[in-house]
């Protein structure tokens, strides 16, 4: 490629970019709308009724309340200052460190804070996967008053009558893998404590959705997240990402940002994966079965309730199949999450709700594998992700998915997808109708389809021996 058509490619591929984010933006000036129209109309729906009385008092104390947690948490989440006349601490040079010996898991979180959510499944199940490659290097450690505790107890219990003090040996790798912003206040002086040591610090860095789409996210999110993603670039000693595109979405951040880091940071990635299996014959029950029955296609559309998710683009796409007449059937699984109260409002009032519009927010995994294995086809329009596991999931039953044209479902979908232009309701209908007339075919067989062994052996063989496949300059 000449020097001209690679600077033409270039500037195409940041008009792609930009592009992309204004059409992100729009949307989500859309969906907070509808939702500050919601939260008005609620609001006047208590205001003007006698329960009032009793609510405000309420809702002042738990402000109260809340203030006092968040400028507790503040307190905990920012470095100490130091004290008078002593310098600020520099950031740590770039060291040699002794050879790696030993990867040291963390699963604070797992102790402290197990949610049950996406990021907490993942480091269980990493961390399990990392224990069965390595079992007698690959240790599991919670931190505690600045230190390390050694984890006895099997993965996901919270039991620590068993755990005992370790000391950081030269070499040593602790890695940090669960959703850490949450509880800054666990890892006070830990990686001071693992530099003395000798030892490395490695932090996984899931997605830069908080920083690329603040207004996606819960606000408590953004305020943790942030301050601790600038901590980690200038203190950990290396960031791992859960796919490629999640590490290219940070290096765009940091480049356009101009965020402070350690020079020659190395930043790399890899593949999460499930143990989610096809389950055809659970106790799912009568609501989920009733759905099965006829000949009308199911579409299926897992996540939490959150702007980011897409689930207004599914709900206005099905819209038009069913003012033409198409019986498809829509069914979310997911909680409820945040700024949710105008999708939630228009699903649960919509006049297809129950009919042909279905929403359950208690599944479990077997009802889930259930609804994979018979639905015939997963629905995921996101427009930010840091992996995409539904895609994955449905993949494992042999059905399709229409997800959204986005560099990670290219990445997690490869050729056996069938994909949406961003954001665009009218494209989703147009590529489910295309599907059930059979236009077009999806491809499980080509879907990735990577293992948690997989997982685990590309993250021990990059900090084990310093095989980084990116530096940050």
């Amino acid at each position: 490629m000449s020097t001209h058509d690679h600077a033409a490619s270039s500037r195409d591929d940041v008009s792609m970019r930009l592009e992309e984010r204004e059409r992100i933006l729009e949307h989500q000036l859309g969906y907070l709308y509808d939702e500050v129209l919601q939260l008005k109309k609620e609001r006047y729906e208590i205001t003007y009724t006698a329960s009032w009385l009793l609510v405000r008092p309420l809702l002042r104390a738990e402000e109260a309340l809340v203030g006092f947690v968040r400028r507790l948490f503040a307190r905990g989440s920012q470095p100490a200052a130091p004290a008078a006349g002593e310098p600020a601490r520099p950031v740590r040079a770039e060291t040699r460190a002794a050879p790696p010996r030993r990867i040291l898991v963390d699963v604070t979180g797992t102790v402290l804070r197990d949610m049950g959510t996406g990021i907490e499944r993942m480091t269980k199940d990493l961390s399990q996967a990392l224990r069965d490659a390595d079992p007698e290097t690959c240790l599991l450690v919670r931190c505690e008053n600045g230190g390390l505790l050694k984890c006895e107890a099997p993965i996901g219990s919270k039991r620590r009558d068993l755990d005992s003090p370790m000391s950081i040996e030269p070499g040593d790798q602790l890695l940090i893998l669960a959703d850490a912003w949450n509880y800054p206040q666990a890892y006070d002086g830990v990686f001071d404590a693992v530099h003395a040591g000798g030892g490395r610090v490695i932090v996984c860095v899931p997605d830069v959705i908080p920083e690329l789409y603040p207004a996606a996210c819960h606000e408590r999110t953004v305020e943790l997240y942030q301050p601790w993603l600038r901590d980690i670039l200038l203190s950990a000693d290396g960031v791992l990402c859960i796919s490629r595109a999640a590490r290219d979405d940070l290096l765009h951040v940091v480049a356009e940002r101009s965020l402070p880091h350690r020079p020659q940071l190395p930043v790399d990635w890899f593949h999460i994966a499930t143990r989610f299996e096809p389950r055809p014959d659970v106790d799912a029950r009568e609501k989920i079965r009733q759905l099965f029955e006829g000949r009308a296609h199911v579409f299926l559309c897992v996540g939490t309730f959150e702007p980011r998710k897409g689930q207004l683009i599914a709900v206005r796409a099905f819209e038009q199949l069913w003012e033409q007449g198409d019986p498809a059937r829509l069914v979310f699984v997911g909680r409820r999450g945040w700024f949710d109260y105008a999708l939630a409002a228009r699903i649960l009032n919509h006049v297809e709700y129950g009919r042909r519009l279905f929403w359950f927010d208690d599944v479990k995994d077997d009802e889930l594998s259930f609804l994979y294995t018979h639905m015939s086809a997963l629905v995921y329009p996101s427009f930010a992700e840091g992996f995409g596991l539904p895609i994955v999931e449905a993949s494992r039953c042999g059905k399709p998915v229409i997800c959204s044209d986005i560099p990670v479902f290219r990445e997690v979908g490869a050729e056996g997808a069938i994909y949406f232009p961003l954001n665009d309701p009218s494209a989703l209908a147009q590529a489910i109708r295309h599907w059930e007339a059979k236009a077009v075919q999806a491809r499980p067989d080509r879907v990735l389809g990577a293992t948690w062994a997989e997982a685990a052996a590309r993250i021990i063989e990059t900090v084990r021996n310093d095989r980084w496949e990116y530096r940050l300059p």
